[in-house]
């Protein structure tokens, strides 16, 4: 099985370990202008990257061609998965805690005094 996933990063990047994990074999595309250290994190894990037009119609055609040239793949769908959505976008109150608890930690690290 060989499987295949659309991606900006993060998601690919839990992907790719759980593929180094299992013996998986992981194909991501994902889009040019995405930073080369997610890129390299990915290729350490051992999946296969394919970088392709920022547009979701490239990076979408890319995933069909894909499918269509490898036998026994399977498409993973994030983006279709209802949970997703759950996911990336919390609640306000969690946003809201997790940047006062990013801030107050910021705070502290900037306020360090060199000894």
């Amino acid at each position: 099985m060989v499987l295949v996933e659309a991606t900006s990063g993060n998601t690919g990047i839990g992907l790719a370990f759980i593929e180094a994990m299992k013996g998986y074999k992981l194909i991501i595309v994902l889009p040019l202008t995405y930073n080369m250290e997610r890129r390299i994190v990915m290729r350490f894990f051992g999946s296969e990257l394919r970088i392709t037009d920022v547009s979701k119609e490239g990076i979408f055609k890319n995933v069909d061609e894909i499918l269509e040239e490898t036998p026994n793949s399977y498409f993973l769908k994030q983006f279709d998965n209802p949970a997703n959505p759950q996911v990336v976008f919390p609640s306000f109150g969690e946003r809201y805690l997790s940047t006062v608890l990013f801030d107050s930690v910021r705070n502290e690290v900037e306020n360090l005094r060199v000894e």
